[in-house]
């Protein structure tokens, strides 16, 4: 996880070369790049950016870093013409005061629209981490995806649940897309693993999807 970012949490995973998952606010690729070389690797070793959905915390640095890159870059399916500035950008229904401060904040900072080469699909894999299978999850965004590697029992959940302590809560947009989201919950509480990276949240590194299982059950109790 790279230091030091404004926005969403950033990883990067060592494996078939580099991959980056999400960037960030605008202006965190200087952070992003120092942080690789500080690995012992350099730009031309990016091989791809994983955008998990198109909101601009998530974003914001990727047209600096596919340019600086060349990495391939992949986002959900539902999600790409939003990051490539072809349709507007979806904004989850917030309590306040988020519903007052994000119609400013899209005002004041311009996302620079960035290509995407590959339009992700629920159950296609790319081949880091012994298999890194897409998991769509769309409610928080229409593309929402997840990243699971089953041999390594471990899954990156994007935005599809926000914690509070060591507490889950109803992630962003739940009462505007109910269903979506509590599907989205229940598919991600029936993978197995121990290890949760969510894009805000800190990390579970253990019994991570019994957690999420026994948080879709008890949403699901409340109707």
């Amino acid at each position: 996880m790279v230091d030091g970012i404004r926005g969403c949490k950033v990883y990067v995973v060592v494996d078939d070369g580099i991959t980056i998952i999400d960037t960030g606010m605008g202006g965190n690729d200087k952070k992003i790049l120092d942080m690789i070389k500080g690995l012992g690797y350099g730009p031309s070793d990016i091989k791809r950016i994983i955008i998990t959905h198109c909101h601009m915390d998530h974003t914001g640095s990727l047209h600096a870093l596919s340019e600086a890159t060349k990495a391939t870059v992949k986002a959900g399916d539902a999600d790409a013409d939003a990051i490539e500035g072809t349709r507007p950008m979806t904004v989850p229904k917030m309590p306040l005061p988020l519903s007052l401060i994000v119609p400013i904040l899209r005002h004041l900072i311009k996302t620079v629209p960035a290509h995407v080469d590959r339009r992700l699909k629920d159950g296609d894999t790319i081949p880091v981490l012994g298999g890194l299978v897409v998991v769509g999850l769309p409610g928080h965004s229409p593309g929402n995806i997840g990243l699971y590697s089953p041999s390594k029992k471990l899954l990156f959940s994007s935005d599809t649940l926000r914690m509070k302590g060591d507490e889950f809560i109803k992630p962003l947009n739940y009462d505007g897309k109910k269903a979506q989201c509590l599907a989205s919950i229940k598919k991600m509480g029936s993978l197995d693993y121990e290890i949760m990276l969510s894009g805000h949240a800190k990390p579970i590194m253990a019994g991570a999807s019994k957690k999420v299982a026994a948080y879709a059950e008890q949403l699901t109790k409340e109707g």
